[in-house]
Parts: structure tokens; sequence; C-alpha cells
């Protein structure tokens, strides 16, 4: 947890763990200033593939037409963001009005794969 991080414990911490750390304690207006990593990031976000199936195999079934189509999705995402994913996070208000963000308590998008036949008749 955030007491016994390098930022709070460490005085030869970096100045970007310190304000880290300082952000998570203190949660007043002047310290959320959101997480000061870098938020750039490069996402690989789907990657897909047709194969359209022989005539020799689709007509025997009596179908016209027959396709295989295989995709993946949110599959890498490049980025020097030391959070979970630098497009989730949670805005909460704690009840102050002031808005935090926060995403130590948040998951980033799952890589799933798809798989879909398409038969014409």
């Amino acid at each position: 947890m955030v007491f016994n991080c390098v930022g709070r414990n460490d005085p030869h911490a970096s100045f970007f763990d310190q304000v880290r750390a300082l952000e998570y304690i203190d949660p007043s207006p002047i310290a959320a200033g959101g997480d000061t990593g870098p938020g750039h990031f490069i996402k690989w976000r789907e990657l897909s593939a047709i194969l359209t199936l022989p005539d020799r195999f689709v007509r025997k079934s009596g179908a016209e037409s027959a396709s295989l189509a295989l995709t993946m999705r949110n599959i890498q995402t490049w980025t020097k963001y030391p959070g979970v994913d630098p497009e989730s996070s949670t805005n909460t208000t704690g009840g102050s009005g002031d808005a935090h963000f926060f995403d130590q308590v948040t998951v980033g998008p799952p890589t799933y794969y798809l798989v879909r036949l398409n038969i014409h008749f």
C-alpha cells in the first residue's frame, strides 16, 4: 500500500515517486492533480482476418459461399504510464464535490478472441 511505498519512506526517492505518493495519501484538491505519470500511449486494438472457404467444400453443404472470420481485440498497449491502463480510471468525488481520478482499483480492458463462421445460402 501507499504507506510502505518508496515515494513516502525513501529520502532518495525520485520527485515523481514522492508526488505520486502524496496524491494517494492526501485526497485534498491541492494534491489531487491526478496521476503525474506520462499519459501517452499506442494501443493495438484489433486484428482481423477473413478466410473465404473453397467453393468445393461449401457447395456440398448446400450453401452458396462461406467465410471464417478470426478477430483479436485489445491486443497490446505500449506506454510508460505507471498505472494499470492509461484509459481506465475511477472518477470519484469522495463526498467533497471535487473530482479525484484513481486507477489502482480498476482493470484494463481484456484481450479477447472471436471466431465467426458466415454461411450464405
